[in-house]
């Protein structure tokens, strides 16, 4: 059935960031055509809105309030199906949205908004599993992995904490497994000043977020961590929160077993999840469609933040964020390769295709041995 969806901006602010997310993207496809990458001067230049950019865009909007006619408030449209966004969630008007999917539809409506989104991927260091070809379990990190863990603790605060010469709000999300949270323990997590986020300068940046202190490189326990603390003064900055709906797909009775002994044990298994590697669900365990089920209330989360997220997880877990994110059909998720010891940076804004860029930290482990989990 037909739903009609109405998006009303009436606040100032939120459509000059709707006008600066299209300037960038419009930049950005400009110099992808030249052959140049999009630099910081680029970055700068899409903050303003020039005086002659900002009358046409008064003139525009007046054209649009002249001619545009929004849904009726006068019952005259009752029997429509339809949701009016206003400032994009700021308000909802809901009618006639009865059922499921409908309702979920206006869900996810609600969360979602023009601002750029900036993604960071990674899966945990290596593990004494993946040395062994064992899958599942809650092992901890190897030496190699260890390694990597606080080469993302040096790597995160200079290229995820200051994009374009400018300090950004981060947050933090990790498994319920000790790996991931082993892996984000060298992340700092200080509580800064929110005058920091106007820091002129990379080193001033630098400075105000991550001094050069015991507290702000103190490691997170591996509970779950309260929400970032966000008042008028003050933002804890990576704030690790760990969630199990991040947890690896649970192999069931197939738990800390190598892939030739699950062979050797079952299989018939082995060849049914070979047939249908997304659909097939482990004895007592999961499948690919039970990891998507317990993302979605994450996903929602995902879409209605604004700050950077730092993402540190499993292999199956990030195929499946990584297809949604980078608009792939989640039948090819299971073939997707997450390497380890790698940050994918993902942004997106709606204007332009999802673009994907990817950081090779190392340590180098070779095969992980799961590559078919």
């Amino acid at each position: 059935k037909l739903i009609f969806i109405e998006v009303i901006v009436t606040r100032e602010e939120i459509l000059m960031q709707t006008v600066l997310a299209k300037q960038r993207a419009q930049r950005a496809a400009q110099r992808l055509a030249e052959g140049k990458p999009y630099t910081d001067e680029d970055d700068t230049l899409d903050q303003t809105i020039t005086p002659n950019k900002l009358r046409d865009i008064n003139a525009l909007v007046l054209e649009y309030k002249r001619k545009y006619v929004t849904l009726q408030q006068d019952r005259s449209e009752d029997d429509l199906s339809y949701i009016k966004l206003i400032n994009y969630g700021e308000q909802v008007v809901t009618n006639r949205m009865h059922g499921y999917l409908r309702m979920r539809i206006a869900q996810f409506l609600t969360v979602i908004h023009p601002t750029k989104h900036t993604i960071y991927l990674s899966r945990h260091g290596q593990s004494e599993y993946n040395v062994l070809g064992k899958i599942g379990g809650n092992p901890p990190l190897s030496e190699l992995g260890a390694e990597y863990a606080r080469r993302l603790g040096e790597w995160v605060p200079k290229n995820v904490c200051i994009q374009h010469g400018r300090v950004v709000p981060c947050r933090l999300w990790t498994s319920s497994l000790q790996r991931t949270i082993l892996t984000a323990a060298h992340i700092p997590h200080p509580c800064i000043p929110m005058a920091a986020f106007g820091a002129a300068s990379v080193r001033e940046a630098q400075e105000e977020v991550f001094p050069l202190s015991e507290a702000s490189a103190t490691s997170p326990s591996p509970v779950e961590s309260p929400s970032p603390v966000e008042s008028v003064q003050s933002w804890q900055q990576m704030s690790p929160r760990v969630y199990r709906n991040l947890d690896e797909i649970f192999a069931g009775e197939y738990e800390g077993m190598t892939y030739e002994e699950i062979k050797a044990r079952a299989p018939d298994e082995a060849s049914l999840r070979s047939m249908d590697k997304i659909g097939y669900r482990y004895p007592r365990g999961e499948s690919y469609f039970d990891i998507i089920s317990r993302l979605d209330p994450l996903v929602h989360e995902i879409e209605s933040y604004k700050e950077t997220l730092m993402l540190v997880s499993h292999q199956a877990v990030l195929r499946l964020l990584y297809s949604y994110l980078m608009s792939k059909p989640r039948t090819s998720a299971p073939k997707i390769e997450i390497p380890l010891h790698t940050v994918i940076k993902i942004t997106y804004d709606g204007w332009s295709p999802p673009f994907e860029e990817r950081f090779v930290l190392g340590p180098l482990p070779g095969s992980d041995g799961q590559q078919n989990l």
